[in-house]
């Protein structure tokens, strides 16, 4: 039997009869109501065995390999304004990418010694802090000051962040369960939009391809984000499981791109104009 899951589960042959069998599947989730059980298959091992390894490599595989590699690459990019301090977009495209990464640890770590409340907690201060970052870079990419802007979302998350700190810490996890994911998630929706919006009237100014290739990404993280936060809020089908992990890369991959075009882009031209000038030089 095989199913989404990370594990392909036997079935005794003395449990299976001649005639008609019935199988009785029961899942315990925690909390209550929130588990999630896909379509599976029932048959022959050696029939199985491709479809399980097909999906345990999309669904577990590539997405502890996506988790490992954008967690490295997001501190490298952070390390960059060190070496050239007035560009502090890459601090804040680093972070973005390494919030991205923390939200995703735990739909990769198996038997984890802490409470599902800690778990939900960690996703939703991930992504809040998340969309905070993406604000930050936007602002500076274009860049423009938004001083007070970034002042007030900041408040703003600390007030969800003291809110969400009272509900667990007055015992009201069930409470927390029911309301967390439509709370933060109309929280990051908000950010995620605001910084979008914001992006869009610059944009109108400096149709540069770096920042057509920055509002493509942007439209893909919330694409992919509003999947998320209306699938854990069981609005829609929830077979797929969640997808920002599988956008990461692709902003990592414009985020690089943009990097190395800006960085050697006015070399070749320094280096065209100093030649134009200067027939001899080589």
């Amino acid at each position: 039997m095989a199913g989404l899951s990370r594990n392909l589960s036997p079935v005794a042959p003395e449990l299976i009869k001649q005639d008609k069998n019935e199988l009785l599947i029961q899942m315990v989730s925690s909390p209550p109501g929130r588990g999630l059980l896909p379509g599976f298959y029932i048959g022959p091992r050696e029939y199985l065995l491709p479809a399980f390894w097909y999906r345990y490599g999309i669904k577990v595989t590539v997405t502890n390999a996506i988790t490992m590699v954008m967690g490295v690459y997001g501190i490298l990019l952070m390390l960059i304004p060190l070496r050239r301090s007035e560009e502090t977009q890459y601090l804040w495209g680093g972070a973005i990418i390494l919030g991205f990464t923390c939200h995703s640890i735990p739909t990769i770590v198996i038997n984890a010694p802490f409470e599902p409340i800690v778990w939900e907690m960690w996703r939703h201060f991930s992504i809040g802090f998340t969309t905070l970052f993406i604000n930050f870079f936007t602002n500076r990419f274009i860049p423009v000051s938004r001083t007070k802007q970034e002042l007030g979302i900041s408040l703003l998350l600390i007030v969800y962040i003291l809110v969400s700190g009272i509900t667990v810490a007055t015992d009201n996890h069930t409470l927390y369960f029911q309301w967390g994911d439509k709370f933060w998630g109309i929280l990051s929706l908000s950010l995620g939009s605001l910084a979008a919006y914001n992006f869009m009237l610059e944009l109108r100014f400096s149709p540069t391809l770096s920042n057509h290739a920055i509002m493509a990404s942007g439209i893909l993280l919330m694409f992919f984000g509003a999947h998320d936060v209306l699938s854990v809020a069981g609005l829609i089908q929830r077979q797929h499981g969640y997808l920002i992990h599988y956008a990461t890369p692709i902003f990592a991959f414009i985020f690089s791109f943009i990097f190395l075009y800006d960085l050697l882009i006015p070399e070749i031209m320094s280096k065209l104009l100093i030649k134009s000038s200067n027939p001899g030089w080589r």
